[in-house]
């Protein structure tokens, strides 16, 4: 049996469905553009990287 590196999971943001990717690893958050562009507008960005 091999592991996946990267395991996804069914979610839904705002009752958008999206694959999401769990890094436990990881310290931040990263959204892809395409997502935050189909979310509401009024949704609070904490920090948006460059």
């Amino acid at each position: 049996m091999k592991s996946d590196p990267m395991p996804q999971i069914n979610a839904s943001v705002n009752d958008l469905a999206i694959q999401a990717v769990i890094d436990t690893a990881t310290e931040d958050t990263l959204v892809l553009g395409r997502v935050v562009a189909q979310l509401p507008k009024k949704l609070p960005v904490l920090e948006q990287l460059r």
